[in-house]
């Protein structure tokens, strides 16, 4: 069973997402028919700003082939682990200025 925890979102909104959500497939709305919902019929592309997504995620592989790209590059231990702690830093920054709704799924 899944759960999902809804905070400020309009009442369209939570009606494009249980239509979304519908398990079954032929009772599940299309996205062409999702773009014409009440919640987004009236979006304009030239209003919205780009979504910045994280540059610096916590995957190992990405991780480990930059510390030694860095290494390779004569960087010492302590600049990287600075380097990666700032780039962290930079990242929550980032996510934590994004503004609208959001929503949790718990297992």
């Amino acid at each position: 069973i899944t759960t999902f925890i809804l905070f400020s979102l309009p009442e369209p909104a939570l009606d494009l997402f249980d239509r979304m959500l519908e398990l079954d497939p032929s009772r599940r709305i299309s996205a062409s028919d999702a773009l014409l919902s009440n919640w987004l019929k009236d979006i304009n592309d030239d209003t919205i700003r780009p979504l910045q997504l994280p540059i610096a995620q916590d995957c190992h592989e990405m991780w480990s082939k930059e510390h030694k790209r860095l290494t390779r590059r004569g960087w010492s231990e302590n600049e990287i682990q600075a380097h990666f702690k700032e780039r962290e830093v930079i990242e929550y920054q980032r996510y934590n200025q994004v503004t609208g709704f959001f929503f949790t799924i718990l297992f």
